[in-house]
């Protein structure tokens, strides 16, 4: 039977996130319930950071979002390169005593048992992009994170993981400091695009 699958937990350097990952967890499900399933994962970038900025000030934190900062050039191996441009950051939030700052990046890998290798690779690229945009960012005393939302597609008619499988195999196989996952029972049949399901997603983050 077909219900709520969520969770989130972070590692001790990075207790301060786990109000806001429960904040977030309880804002994306009651967004599916108040549109009969369909979640803000299904829509674009900015939207999901919003959710989690959602968080953040729900959490009693403070949140600034798509800002203008100096940002510093680096290389192909994350080197800091000489030369500086204006760019923008995507979220920049307070938890409890610390500070973050972080690039965030969607991935949407097919949930299908046939890609479980790919499913890895691809989620892995959007933590490295972000990461690499991260690194760009001048920070003293604040933490800088990468953010990445992870959308499983599960395409009608092909052999997939089960919601719970899919859920446990990112959990354990990707390596990063917190993660959160929320697939409302409302969502598993009713957010659908494309011939495909999206019934919930996933939050990774990874300090830099």
């Amino acid at each position: 039977m077909n219900k709520s699958i969520n969770g989130c937990w972070c590692n001790s350097e990075h207790k301060s996130l786990y109000p806001i990952l429960k904040k977030w967890l309880n804002i994306n499900s009651l967004f599916a319930e108040r549109e009969n399933g369909h979640g803000p994962w299904g829509d674009t970038e900015r939207s999901s950071v919003g959710i989690l900025a959602a968080a953040v000030w729900k959490s009693n934190n403070y949140c600034f979002e798509e800002y203008h900062f100096e940002k510093r050039n680096v290389n192909g191996q994350g080197k800091i390169e000489k030369g500086k441009y204006k760019g923008r950051i995507d979220i920049w939030f307070s938890a409890a005593k610390s500070e973050y700052v972080g690039e965030a990046k969607r991935c949407y890998p097919k949930a299908s048992l046939r890609n479980s290798i790919k499913i890895n690779l691809e989620i892995n690229k959007s933590i490295n992009n972000a990461m690499s945009q991260v690194r760009q960012i001048r920070a003293i005393r604040t933490k800088k994170i990468a953010i990445v939302f992870v959308n499983p597609r599960f395409n009608n008619g092909e052999s997939n993981y089960t919601v719970q499988e899919f859920v446990n195999k990112i959990t354990t196989e990707i390596e990063c400091d917190a993660m959160a996952w929320v697939f409302p029972k409302i969502s598993r049949n009713t957010n659908v695009h494309d011939n495909a399901k999206f019934p919930g997603t996933i939050l990774i983050i990874k300090a830099n």
